[in-house]
């Protein structure tokens, strides 16, 4: 189960911020490991060309349970063929 909110804000044609809220929890279905966390987090896209963007994103895992709490950052290239 992972509910979320996710949040784009488009200054620009080319520019978009991002922002998002999620919590996820994973139920113990005779397995014997459950996991919860809630995660905060931001980033943003820039389109260079039609087919090609660069996207960075922040994440921030400020609660949990039976989790290595941290963070991450990503940065990628999306091309579209």
């Amino acid at each position: 189960v992972a509910p979320g909110l996710f949040l784009s804000y488009f200054p620009t044609s080319n520019f978009t911020v991002l922002g998002l809220v999620q919590h996820f929890q994973r139920l113990d279905l005779g397995n014997e490991f459950t996991q919860d966390f809630t995660a905060i987090g931001g980033g943003a896209k820039y389109q260079l060309t039609d087919e090609l963007n660069v996207e960075a994103l922040y994440t921030n895992f400020i609660r949990g349970n039976s989790t290595g709490l941290g963070q991450t950052f990503n940065l990628g290239l999306r091309a579209i063929f």
